[in-house]
């Protein structure tokens, strides 16, 4: 899978690469980027966002950019465990900011915010609607 931020050459430390997401390691921003572009629930769902968490321990960042711009709609289950158990283990594992990346989608984009909103941990969380604006946030 492509993304718009591939270093050249594509030479990225990359967490999971799956046919519907991609984790990997973005060295100028010193992020751990998220990009899920297809349905997945339960299981691959998980491995994806404890990928993140990997990605943050291998990495020592503690920043996350989610670019959720292709990403579908949360099973609510999913958004449940994101906010109650993932985001409390990503903050004990690091994460101290992530920025999501607004989904093309409304459903999409209503199913993340809510995760965000329900959010028990205290990771700064932000939504933008550019790459380019969330990698200035998180460099800040």
């Amino acid at each position: 899978m492509a993304s718009i931020m591939d270093p050249p050459g594509g030479d990225r430390v990359t967490f999971l690469d799956e046919a519907f997401a991609t984790v990997w390691h973005d060295d100028e921003t010193d992020a751990v980027v998220a990009q899920m572009t297809e349905y997945a629930d339960g299981e691959p769902f998980r491995e994806y966002m404890n990928a993140v968490i990997e990605g943050v321990n291998e990495t020592g960042s503690d920043c996350v950019l989610a670019d959720t711009r292709e990403q579908p709609t949360l099973d609510s289950a999913d958004q449940e465990w994101s906010a109650t158990e993932w985001g409390p283990r990503a903050e004990a594992n690091g994460v101290a900011k992530l920025a999501a990346v607004v989904p093309e989608s409304t459903l999409a984009e209503m199913s993340v915010q809510k995760v965000m909103e329900q959010s028990v941990d205290d990771i700064d969380r932000e939504f933008f609607d550019s790459v380019a604006d969330a990698r200035a946030w998180l460099a800040e």
